[in-house]
């Protein structure tokens, strides 16, 4: 894109520089996915800061949206309000959703372009952990397949590595969290969940409300 504005007639040197500024903030987050699966792998200590769960999926979603976009595929968000913080590192959290919302849209394929929404939903459960929910309307998950889905090389797609989900479930374990699959109940399609604990005890009757 940077080369093609640059190219026209008059070029035009604005969009060209937010082009180049795309592409170096990208390569800036590329190196610290880098350093972070470096860390994951190294069983170094990752980053704990508190984070707004809906902040690290907005910011997941605004990654993934060209990738979309060339798949056809439209996105959507179901973000609850005042969820409790967890305490993450946001680049690796980041990874994980972008794992998740490419392979939903890696899932919807050989869906009609007018079927393929993805959505993403935030949420609590009884316990206080924080949820969040990516859900695709593919072709769903032979029998089987959602127990093996977070194994190391083991994939569904014929140029897959196996790799995305692996490295996922080790994220969301190593913050303390679980990531499960499962079918669907009324559509096509599936959907993956990760829980995390929250950064701390959630408000409840001791504190007067």
């Amino acid at each position: 894109a940077c080369r093609r504005w640059l190219g026209a007639d008059p070029p035009n040197v604005g969009e060209a520089r937010d082009a180049a500024q795309r592409v170096v903030a990208d390569g800036e987050r590329a190196g610290k996915i880098i350093a972070r699966i470096r860390t994951l792998v190294q069983r170094g200590v990752p980053e704990r800061n508190q984070l707004d769960i809906d902040d690290v999926i907005r910011e997941s979603l605004a990654f993934t949206r060209a990738e979309l976009e060339r798949h056809d595929v439209v996105s959507q968000s179901r973000l609850s309000e005042s969820l409790p913080a967890i305490l993450g590192d946001r680049v690796q959290l980041q990874q994980v959703v972008v794992n998740l919302v490419l392979n939903a849209a890696d899932a919807m394929a050989e869906v009609p372009p007018a079927g393929r929404l993805l959505t993403v939903t935030s949420r609590c459960d009884d316990s206080g952990r924080v949820l969040v929910d990516v859900k695709d309307l593919g072709k769903g998950m032979e029998p089987g397949v959602a127990d093996r889905m977070f194994e190391a090389f083991f994939s569904t797609k014929s140029a897959g590595l196996g790799m995305g989900l692996t490295i996922s479930r080790s994220i969301v374990e190593m913050h303390g969290g679980k990531i499960w699959a499962s079918p669907n109940d009324a559509e096509p399609g599936a959907t993956i969940t990760f829980a995390l604990p929250p950064a701390r005890p959630a408000s409840g009757a001791d504190n007067g409300r």
